[in-house]
Parts: C-alpha cells; sequence; structure tokens
C-alpha cells in the first residue's frame, strides 16, 4: 500500500513537469501551420521520453524503496536478534549471579549444633559433665595411683585443697584434725572399690573431696563405671626408665638394692629389670585381663590396645615430667 502512494504522487508531479515545456500562445502564433504538426509531434516524442523516464523513475524508487525496507528488516533484525542475546546473556548472569548468592549464603550459614555423634565427642562431653559436678560439690575425684607414679606427692596436694583420707589418702583414720572422717560402719577392704559407683561415691563424697587407689598387679580396672556422672577420675603416667631407676624399688628389691646400679649390683638390676616389678609393670596394671600375653617385647598387642582404650575413659591424664604445670592445669579446669 504505501509503495502505491508513493508512486501516484510522483507521477502527478510529473504531469506538471510536463506542461512547463508547452509552448505559450504568443510563441505558436509565429510558427507556421505545419510547424504546429512538427511541434505536436515533437511533444508526443518529449512526452514518451519523459513517460519512459518517468517509469524508470518509479521502477528506481520501488527498488530504492525495497531496498530501504529490506535494510530497515535487517536492522530490525539484527536488533531483535541483538535484544534476544542480551537477554539470554542477563538472563544467564542473573542465574549464574543467583547461584553464587545461594552458594555464598551456604558458605556463610550458621552450623547446625547437634548433639555429639562420634566416639571422641562423646567421651568429651561426658567429661564435662563429671567436672561441672564436681564443682557443684556432688562429684568425688578418685586418683589411679600406679606404685610410684608420683601418687604420694599428688596426695599432698589435694589434701591442701579439701578432706581426703589419712594414709596416701586411701586408707581409714584421722585427719590432720584428729577427728575420724571415715565413713561409719563401712570397712577398708578393698572389695569397695568394686562397688557400682551408684553406692560407692553417695557414701564417701561426704566425707571426701578425693580419694586414692594403688595398684601394683592388675587392678580389674576396666570393669568399673568411669562414665559415672559424679566421678572425676584421675591418673599419673611416668616415663618407665625414669621409674625403673627411681628410689623405693618395687617389693622384696627395695632392700636388696636401695641405692643406684654399680659394679657390684649390675646383676641384681638386670634381674630386677626382667621382674613384674618393671617389666611393663604399668600394663599389667591397666591390661584388660591378667592372661592377655604380657612378655617384654612379644606383648600381645590386645593387651596394649586395651590399656589405652582404659586410659581414654579416665577425665583426666597427667604427665609426671611436667607434675606441677599438670596440677596447676588441673586446679584450672576444676
Amino acid at each position: 500500500m504505501s509503495v502505491e502512494l508513493t508512486n501516484n504522487a510522483h507521477i502527478a508531479t510529473n504531469k506538471s513537469a510536463i506542461t512547463v515545456f508547452e509552448p505559450s500562445a504568443d510563441e505558436s502564433e509565429t510558427y507556421h501551420d505545419n510547424d504546429d504538426d512538427d511541434a505536436n509531434h515533437e511533444n508526443e516524442e518529449l512526452n514518451g521520453l519523459l513517460g519512459d523516464e518517468t517509469l524508470n523513475t518509479d521502477a528506481e524508487l520501488i527498488k530504492g524503496e525495497d531496498a530501504q525496507q529490506k535494510g530497515r528488516f535487517m536492522v530490525i533484525t539484527t536488533f531483535l536478534v541483538a535484544l534476544v542475546i542480551g537477554g539470554v546473556l542477563t538472563l544467564t548472569l542473573g542465574i549464574g549471579g543467583i547461584k553464587k548468592k545461594i552458594a555464598s549464603s551456604a558458605v556463610h550459614t550458621p552450623p547446625i549444633v547437634n548433639p555429639p555423634t562420634n566416639e571422641v565427642q562423646v567421651e568429651n562431653s561426658r567429661k564435662q559433665v563429671q567436672v561441672a559436678n564436681y564443682i557443684n560439690g556432688s562429684a568425688l575425684i578418685i586418683s589411679i595411683h600406679i606404685t610410684h607414679h608420683a601418687g604420694t606427692s599428688v596426695c599432698a596436694m589435694m589434701k591442701k585443697l579439701g578432706p581426703s583420707p589419712s594414709f596416701a589418702c586411701m586408707s581409714p583414720g584421722k585427719n590432720e584434725n584428729d577427728a575420724d572422717s571415715w565413713p561409719a560402719n563401712t570397712t577398708n577392704d578393698i572389695e569397695i572399690r568394686s562397688w557400682p559407683m551408684s553406692k560407692f561415691v553417695p557414701r564417701f563424697r561426704p566425707y571426701y573431696h578425693f580419694m586414692s587407689w594403688e595398684y601394683q598387679t592388675f587392678a580389674h580396672l576396666h570393669r568399673t563405671n568411669w562414665e559415672y556422672d559424679n566421678l572425676v577420675s584421675m591418673i599419673v603416667m611416668r616415663d618407665p626408665m625414669r621409674r625403673f631407676l627411681a628410689g623405693g624399688k618395687c617389693g622384696g628389691f627395695q632392700r636388696r638394692i636401695p641405692d643406684d646400679p654399680t659394679n657390684e649390683t649390675q646383676d641384681l638390676y638386670w634381674e630386677y629389670a626382667n621382674s613384674d616389678c618393671v617389666d611393663n609393670f604399668a600394663l599389667r596394671v591397666l591390661a584388660p585381663s591378667n592372661t592377655c600375653g604380657i612378655d617384654g617385647a612379644d606383648t600381645n598387642v590386645t593387651c596394649v590396645e586395651g590399656a589405652k582404650a582404659l586410659l581414654r575413659r579416665f577425665t583426666f591424664i597427667l604427665d609426671q615430667e611436667c607434675l606441677n604445670d599438670s596440677m596447676v592445669a588441673l586446679g584450672d579446669a576444676l
């Protein structure tokens, strides 16, 4: 429709242009009659030429309009394609940004606090409960005293902090104020250590804050409920060679070799080194059974792993090499 309107307007303009070449009235009178025919003929030829030129011009205009429309179409098409691509890129970038925000928010999301699940977390949580119960006055401290593992020194320190049994913090008798401190109608037999903790702690906690159990042989410690909430357990461990050379030998060797090794007592020290008083002494106390196979370098791995499992159950493990610092840390915790 637009092409037709444009052509009609152009044709009308050409017709008005044709009249410009028609001779005026004054000029036509000076011509002869036969010249009128020539003039008419020339006008017809001119009109023919102008008509052809007009048609050619119209065709060119149509072609030009077609080219312009194609150009506009290409521009519009290009614009639409660019718009689509831009939209796709924007959508892609937008989705990417959303993903980054989601990932970022996921990274910075505070962790959900769940109850302890693995074995170490459960043990630590349980030990925290035991310490809290001691602080509030309901838990009793029991120290596993392996002979020559600083048990006497620990007892002396703990007596300064609160009431404890008289001799080595183990046996009944008179306390420092000469008052009988052992629970009434309670035996001192070692069998009381096999009592359930639900019985032992309520019986002794009103009298003491700290007690010690000393052992030199297999002690059946694996059957004790060290996880009891109102019990704080502790043990001091010592380097075996330092214990071997320490004063105060085990059993009958105390009298036979009271001093450090000499050339004269060398054979006696070898006997001592291979005795049960030295060879894996602490392991024999902590072992899961008295028949698990303790035999020097050929000791069964089950004995070692069983002792390690027992140590993990205790609330505190102290090192005699840094005993003073260990006791300070223990005091800070309690």
